[in-house]
């Protein structure tokens, strides 16, 4: 049994602080995305900043719809 619970917001804060320079490769038809766990860091927060900036709360609930790639991470 864990002693914590598997969120999103561990596995991003765990990459962040032990794999930074690990890359996360996005395969798509014709295209190969990469960027490091310290980008996708970076990204997440400036997308939780940006929904701040809208109004957005915590305990508010937010959708996105995409294809299983690095936009949609």
């Amino acid at each position: 049994m864990m002693n914590y619970p598997l969120l999103l917001r561990i596995l991003l804060l765990r990459g962040a602080k032990y794999f930074p320079k690990k890359e996360i490769v996005s395969v798509f038809p014709g295209e190969i995305f990469r960027y490091t766990y310290a980008d996708y860091y970076r990204r997440t927060c400036q997308l939780a900043h940006a929904l701040t900036s809208l109004g957005i709360k915590k305990g508010d609930r937010v959708a996105s719809l995409a294809l299983n790639n690095h936009g949609h991470l």
